[in-house]
């Protein structure tokens, strides 16, 4: 077994969104401050390595990969994760560390049932009890998909421990337009002690022509009028590059009734398509107006790296310096520092507080490693964090007495093993070869006749034709996360 260290920024594991554990939550919580840099079509992009004048291809299962099997806060917490033949995260189980027997004690465990396309149907999340000695269930949640894999339903439930049966609690169906947009979150749910699923909330989401979210609006069910009332609202604009340029987001006022702006945000992008500032307003009830707030200014790198991040707020007159993020390069593209430091405003000079240093093993780039990702969006996010193979992560807090670096005991391992083609359970769709790379996908063992289709996560077919060989390759746009579908076998590839 292979060690490594792993970037707790770096980490989009949905697994933190249950177990809510102190390991889980502090990667939530370092994922949350990239993804809200990321947001809004802003991708903190990673320099893409150099490519080859003849494009070769990686399978998307049946070539060799570095499997992620734990990730270890020494003498604090573990979790293993079980994949099954195909290489779907069939499992994890969440450890604590028990200081007093020096033992380590099972916590939380989350077993994943997954279709034939890797789509994740079933979560089940149970929790250990000691003085049983047993997995006793809490939550579950069923999913259901479309043909092309987009889920139309998610279905909540709760283990009743008196009647030993699962109770439903809520329930979530999604609708898409022709375009493959979600445009509906139409979310059900029981009352306290109730067995029927009654409206709750609804979110739906506004296009444009070019496929932008242009708003979200949040509405909750009146069970009085039966009627649906509005809640909160993001209105969203984007320029003809695609890069949203403003968000505002305002609450409804039951009372007046009419939306009461609370925050806007400006943005603005290079010719690159990098956001280089974002200024944010909050509304001033007292004078009735939007007062700007604070702006962050982004500073790249020629291969497209954001290398510095200086935040300053408004003091009425002048901007003011508060904080400032540097983030450090390899030539490979990893960001292999990240130092924080405070503005001090009395002395004029900048404080250091704390830093991360992150080591990578460049021989095993993202596509080649296998991760417990069970969300098609974050197997984007992680393509920036897992750019290649995490080796190690050091936090790190200054400390001025000493002007000396102290660890933060926030260190966590990584524990990889080698997944080769020999652990693939033969079954009818291993025939079928999808591979990506350079911006082509390869399909090979398709039978004369049959009709190929590639799709977009936006559910668009970008192709869709009859092959006459058995392999074919295919342009595709850009680099991303597309649906193959070849007859009734659905294979999901990433470039």
């Amino acid at each position: 077994m292979k060690k490594g260290i792993l970037l707790l920024v770096g980490f989009t594991l949905s697994v933190v969104l249950m177990a809510q554990s102190p390991l889980a939550k502090s990667i939530l919580e370092k994922v949350k401050k990239h993804q809200v840099i990321d947001s809004l079509k802003v991708k903190n992009e990673h320099h893409p390595l150099p490519k080859s004048s003849h494009p070769t291809f990686r399978s998307a299962c049946v070539v060799d990969k570095q499997k992620l099997d734990s990730v270890i806060r020494p003498e604090i917490e573990k979790i293993y994760f079980i994949y099954d033949a195909n290489g779907n995260n069939i499992q994890w189980i969440d450890y604590k560390w028990d200081s007093g027997t020096n033992t380590w004690m099972a916590f939380i465990k989350v077993d994943y049932i997954c279709d034939g396309s890797g789509n994740k149907t079933q979560e089940i999340e149970a929790r250990w009890h000691s003085d049983t000695n047993t997995w006793v269930p809490v939550y579950r949640t069923d999913y259901t998909y479309d043909g092309i894999g987009k889920e139309t339903q998610k279905i909540n439930s709760q283990w009743d421990m008196v009647a030993n049966i699962w109770v439903v609690h809520s329930k979530n169906d999604y609708t898409y337009d022709s375009n493959g947009n979600n445009t509906q979150d139409l979310c059900y749910s029981c009352d306290s002690g109730g067995s029927v699923l009654k409206p709750y909330s609804k979110t739906d989401y506004t296009f444009d022509s070019n496929g932008n979210n242009t708003q979200v609006l949040d509405s909750l069910w009146d069970t009085i009028n039966g009627i649906w009332v509005g809640n909160t609202k993001s209105d969203y604009t984007f320029d003809g590059n695609g890069n949203c340029t403003q968000y505002i987001y305002s609450t409804w006022d039951t009372t007046n009734s009419i939306w009461v702006l609370m925050t806007k945000y400006d943005y603005v992008f290079d010719s690159n398509g990098k956001k280089t500032q974002e200024i944010s307003y909050k509304w001033d009830l007292p004078g009735n107006s939007l007062e700007v707030y604070s702006k962050d200014d982004y500073t790249f790198d020629g291969n497209g790296n954001c290398i510095q991040k200086n935040s300053y707020e408004w003091d009425g007159t002048i901007w003011e310096e508060a904080s400032k993020d540097d983030y450090l390069f390899d030539s490979y593209g990893n960001n292999i520092q990240d130092t924080f430091s405070f503005w001090d405003r009395f002395n004029s000079l900048w404080l250091i507080m704390s830093k991360s240093d992150k080591v990578y093993n460049n021989a095993y780039s993202y596509s080649d490693l296998l991760l417990p990702i069970d969300e098609p969006a974050n197997e984007v996010n992680s393509a920036d964090f897992f750019h290649h193979e995490l080796l190690s992560t050091a936090s790190f807090d200054w400390d001025i007495s000493t002007g000396t670096w102290t660890p933060d005991g926030n260190a966590v391992q990584y524990y990889y093993t080698n997944f080769t083609a020999a652990d693939i359970k033969a079954n009818t769709a291993s025939t079928l070869i999808v591979s990506a790379q350079n911006n082509q996908v390869l399909v090979k063992g398709i039978a004369k006749g049959e009709t190929l289709t590639i799709y977009n996560l936006q559910g668009t077919a970008l192709y869709n034709q009859k092959a006459d060989t058995d392999t074919v390759v295919v342009s595709l746009p850009a680099h991303g996360v597309y649906v193959v579908k070849v007859g009734t076998r659905t294979v999901k590839v990433v470039d």
